[in-house]
């Protein structure tokens, strides 16, 4: 081959590098924008169950407060009752 279109080719496949590398940065901001969406939207749905989680703990020790002490109102109950069954 000759000198001229050795040139020609090497130009050539320098431009396609070039246009390559411009294609690869497009598509690697892109993806990062994608990408941070879905971080952003993991963090709103993990804050969301946190705060379910809050509620249902709140909910929980309502219920097991009240269930506790209808227990020993109960115990008390029996106790005062068989005390004065015997006097």
């Amino acid at each position: 081959m000759s000198e001229g279109v050795l040139h020609n080719r090497i130009d050539n496949l320098e431009k396609g590098q070039d246009i390559l590398n411009e294609k690869v940065g497009i598509i690697k901001d892109n993806h990062l924008v994608h990408i941070q969406d879905d971080i952003t939207g993991i963090k709103v749905e993990i804050g969301t169950n946190g705060n379910d989680l809050k509620w249902l703990k709140k909910f929980f020790w309502v219920i097991a407060t009240a269930a506790i002490t209808a227990s020993v109102a109960g115990m008390l109950n029996l106790v005062i009752t068989a005390l004065s069954s015997t006097s």
